[in-house]
């Protein structure tokens, strides 16, 4: 069972009446469905040849499965509304994990777009490992369609900035791909100051019409190694709610979580490790004991 020391709480009773004004730092905030209560996460795959869907499934496919040609491509959303209106972001990455790669083929690039219109996650479960789908049901989003028979795209196969917002590589089976850069953390900028401009990502193989040259990824449904969005905000590493400042309430929320308690758990993981413990608990009692000397 977890446990506070003496010290630790008398620590934590005196900065019970401090608020302290933060200085310039940063602050991880990791994003994984089911990952410490977070279960804002959305994640499909487009079918090129026919009005199919696989929202719930385990996993998402990027790519061409035949010479007909079959394309794939996959759609990724993560709510952040939990995030003040005028946090700045300074960093953004998003990792994906391959588990089948067409043909054993190794490296190659996946552009990251950002959508401009919203799509119906769905939660049609293939037969399969997701690379057919199955035929998609009312509010799903398709390859011609954002919600399957109540609205389409403009553009067939998703509308979307002309210009990624990041290229990264994935491998073969197991591999990992990282997508990161400015024009990501300027994308999640953009969703926090218009939060109902937030549509996402879509995911474009570089070579996408080459046959076998497709991949699939886990999905925010699959068991383990889920999408992950890791933002870097410029607040203090303490400041767990997100308001600018460092108070009682901070280590309090940390508390809390330690216990299975409290909304945003996820929130309370200030060291950024996946994990809601002790070293939490420390860093932001520290860290507020630091701002009110």
């Amino acid at each position: 069972m977890f446990s506070v020391s003496s010290a630790k709480i008398a620590q934590i009773l005196c900065l019970s009446s401090l608020s302290c004004e933060m200085v310039s730092a940063q602050r991880l905030v990791v994003l994984e469905e089911g990952l410490n209560g977070f279960t804002g996460f959305e994640d499909a795959t487009l079918f090129s040849e026919a009005d199919t869907s696989a929202g719930g499934g385990a996993g998402i496919v990027s790519g061409t499965i035949r010479n007909n040609p079959w394309h794939r491509r996959a759609l990724l959303r993560a709510d952040l509304s939990f995030i003040p209106p005028g946090t700045t972001i300074s960093e953004v990455s998003l990792t994906l994990v391959v588990v089948n790669s067409g043909g054993n083929f190794g490296d190659f690039d996946y552009r990251l777009h950002s959508l401009s219109k919203s799509w119906g996650e769905g939660t049609n479960v293939p037969d399969n490992a997701g690379g057919q789908g199955i035929p998609a049901l009312t509010g799903d989003v398709t390859w011609r369609s954002n919600f399957h028979n109540q609205t389409e795209w403009i553009n067939p196969g998703g509308d979307f900035a002309p210009f990624p917002s990041a290229v990264a590589s994935a491998g073969r089976f197991a591999s990992v791909g990282v997508w990161d850069g400015a024009g990501m953390a300027s994308d999640v900028q953009d969703w926090i100051t218009s939060p109902s401009s937030n549509f996402g990502w879509i995911l474009i193989s570089t070579i996408e019409g080459t046959f076998q040259r497709v991949k699939l990824f886990n999905s925010s449904e699959a068991t383990s190694n889920r999408p992950r969005l890791t933002l870097t905000l410029d607040l203090d590493p303490g400041d767990v709610d997100l308001d600018g400042k460092l108070s009682a309430r901070d280590v309090q929320l940390v508390v809390n979580a330690l216990f299975g308690n409290g909304p945003n758990r996820f929130l309370a993981d200030v060291t950024g490790d996946g994990l809601i413990n002790k070293a939490d608990l420390d860093r932001v009692s520290d860290r507020a004991t630091h701002k009110a000397k």
